[in-house]
């Protein structure tokens, strides 16, 4: 690229082209649906965008599968999960 497409470039980084389509970011479960006092809480744990869990969670049950030659145990498989949702939760 040329010094002066690049300058354009950087002088509208907030503008988005025409063709490409703006979505609106939505969080998948919505704890406002959750009966009683529970919603903030489980925001605060970030349940409402369960992205990081998720990031986290593939790659240690992966090693999980690995480190267990097979399928893990119930416990070792349950304790990895919560302590994935805990991690996300801390921040």
């Amino acid at each position: 690229m040329t010094r002066s497409r690049l300058g354009r470039l950087g002088d509208n980084a907030t503008e988005t082209p025409a063709n490409v389509r703006q979505t609106e970011s939505r969080p998948i479960a919505t704890p406002a649906a959750v009966g009683g006092g529970a919603g903030p809480y489980l925001r605060l744990m970030r349940l409402d965008r369960p992205v990081g869990t998720l990031l986290l969670l593939w790659p240690t049950l992966a090693a999980l599968w690995m480190a267990a030659e097979g399928v893990p145990g119930l416990g070792v498989l349950f304790a990895f999960v919560a302590g994935t949702f805990l991690a996300r939760s801390a921040g």
